[in-house]
């Protein structure tokens, strides 16, 4: 091999080894966003903290009842 088909081999390696990191690193953000909108989507806190306090209070007066 001489020194120029050296080279085209390196650079065929070195495009191919950018485009597989470019490839994983659209996936990692990817699952980023998909993660952030999921994050978006939940309930509010207050929320959360309402209908905890019905059912704990639904508990309790099932306790009461029984």
């Amino acid at each position: 091999m001489n020194g120029i088909e050296v080279l085209d081999e390196r650079t065929r390696t070195l495009s191919d080894r950018l485009d597989r990191h470019e490839a994983a690193q659209e996936r990692d953000l990817d699952d980023i966003w998909s993660a952030i909108n999921s994050l978006r989507n939940r309930l509010p806190n207050w929320a959360v903290l309402v209908i905890s306090l019905l059912t704990a209070m639904c508990g309790w007066l099932a306790g009461k009842a029984l």
